[in-house]
């Protein structure tokens, strides 16, 4: 119903209902941890389920089923929910439409969505890295998934109150041009020259994008071709011109 106490306030609608199934196994003598409600293993059951009367039952000597039977007993008429016992005693809970409408209205109405406000003193300084592409390679799907995992993630900190950096962060260009520039000097014979000036004109996107792997995979195989590539990367970062060109 609109004005249950279960589907306003603030906490999940299974931590809601967690609080009366507590109760009840308070008021058997039995500890109100053993009341904890989740998201049920068996949906087709039920939405929620609670396994407490078993640890219960382990810690009072007694039967689960019988501990479940009394739970739901007292739980009957005391909520928008209809509660079943199943197996050994597991308790079933099943919200009521009513309930499940209200919950939603009291979610629309709220400007954050049923999320608790964070305790300014919890609040923590997040920097998140994501996206992460190699300039040398194309990108591809993978990039995608955690370009919007990483932002996800950075609007969630955000809204709980966090302080956030995002950096979708480029790979540096490095050995990967070193790799790049002798797999050319390779191909045409030298860096410079006709031959050389006429590859670089005609030079693609394309062609660099099959020039690499087999030069990355030369690398971890080829230690001479890999130490020039070092070599070459030294040189380029050190500002040689005739690399800068390249």
């Amino acid at each position: 119903m609109p004005g249950s106490k279960v589907a306003g306030g603030e906490g999940d609608l299974a931590s809601r209902i967690s609080v009366f199934v507590g109760e009840a196994f308070v008021a058997e003598g039995l500890d109100v941890s053993f009341g904890l409600v989740r998201r049920s293993d068996r949906p087709d059951l039920a939405p929620f389920q609670g396994n407490g009367a078993l640890g219960a039952a382990k810690a009072a000597g007694r039967n689960p089923r019988e501990i479940a039977q009394a739970i739901a007993a007292r739980l009957a008429g005391q909520g928008d929910w209809q509660v079943d016992i199943a197996g050994p005693g597991f308790l079933n809970c099943t919200p009521s439409a009513q309930l499940l409408a209200a919950r939603a209205a009291a979610l629309f109405a709220d400007e954050r969505c049923g999320a608790s406000i964070i305790d300014p003193a919890q609040h923590r300084r997040v920097m998140i890295d994501y996206g992460g592409p190699n300039i040398a390679k194309p990108m591809h799907v993978g990039h995608l998934r955690s370009s919007i995992i990483g932002e996800s993630l950075k609007r969630l900190f955000a809204f709980r109150g966090d302080q956030v950096w995002g950096d979708v962060h480029l790979g540096d260009w490095g050995f990967q041009m070193g790799l790049l520039i002798v797999a050319l000097e390779d191909e045409v014979g030298a860096l410079e020259g006709q031959a050389f000036d006429r590859r670089m004109a005609a030079l693609s996107l394309e062609d660099l994008e099959a020039l690499y792997p087999p030069a990355a995979q030369r690398a971890k195989e080829d230690g001479i071709f890999r130490d020039r590539a070092r070599k070459t990367t030294a040189a380029l970062q050190a500002g040689d011109p005739a690399l800068r060109a390249v």
